[in-house]
């Protein structure tokens, strides 16, 4: 049996073609042009609570300065604390497309669960800048979905402080007669990134002199961008009366702590009695 010559002719093009194509991919770099993944800081980042689970919202951009759009580039990310090796956070984007020589946000939401994070780490997010490593893995086709390719990126970036800039200042101390007894009442100030707004930060407070512990307390407070409160320290009789007649030094520990994460800052002041 023989081909009509058309038809042969016919499989004759489909071959060569496939012959270019072929020649075509192999002189072809993996993915031409720069490709660059930028992860914003933590300010334009957005976060939503269900117990101890933070689900963060944070927009990456990825920059294609090569001549071919990417279709379906998707993304993967993780976050390592470098120093314990602990994966804190781990998920991928939706698949999009990305136009040549833009650039483009990809929109990434993942869990931490606070209750999981090292408490060393966790402590470092919390009250300092503490470097976290984050990797992203990418995944795109493009040339009519004939080429893909994968590519990783890893990057430091800082994280924090989420609390920051807290004020106790002794020296505004008051005292004050309420009901069942006399408290010594304080101002507290500190700062909060909006990933942390809205959720509560237990404060124990400690308050001695050379010679014994005068009063202890514990509260719980609700955190705002800007939290302004006050610590109230109850004084037995003795001690209220004590305070209301003599000069002391007076020696206070002020403990904020979230979930497993805490630290404790000392302040010292000479206390005088108020005036008549």
């Amino acid at each position: 049996m023989h081909l009509a010559p058309a038809v042969v002719k016919v499989f004759i093009i489909i071959f060569n073609l496939l012959i270019g194509i072929m020649i075509f991919l192999a002189f072809m770099p993996l993915i031409p042009g720069n490709v660059n993944v930028d992860i914003p800081g933590q300010d334009s980042w957005t976060s939503s609570w269900q117990g101890s689970v933070m689900t963060v919202q944070a927009p990456l951009r990825v920059y294609n300065g090569g001549v071919y759009d990417f279709n379906q580039l998707s993304l993967e990310l993780s976050v390592q604390d470098p120093n314990s090796g602990i994966v804190v956070a781990q998920d991928s984007s939706q698949p999009i497309n990305i136009v040549a020589g833009r650039w483009t946000t990809v929109p990434l939401a993942f869990e931490v669960d606070v209750d999981l994070v090292p408490a060393d780490a966790l402590r470092a997010i919390l009250f300092t800048d503490h470097e976290m490593t984050f990797s992203v893995g990418l995944q795109v086709k493009y040339v009519l979905d004939l080429i893909s390719a994968q590519l990783h990126f890893e990057m430091n970036n800082s994280i924090g402080p989420l609390l920051s800039n807290f004020t106790f200042d002794p020296s505004t101390a008051r005292m004050q007669t309420v009901p069942g007894g006399v408290d010594l009442v304080i101002p507290f100030h500190f700062s909060s990134s909006p990933l942390l707004q809205g959720q509560s930060v237990s404060v124990h407070g400690q308050m001695s002199n050379a010679t014994a512990t005068l009063s202890d307390l514990d509260t719980t407070v609700m955190v705002q961008q800007q939290t302004n409160t006050e610590l109230r320290f109850r004084l037995s009789n003795q001690v209220a009366l004590h305070l209301a007649s003599s000069s002391d030094t007076l020696y206070f520990d002020i403990t904020p702590s979230f979930h497993a994460a805490q630290f404790t800052e000392h302040y010292q002041y000479d206390w005088n009695p108020p005036g008549p």
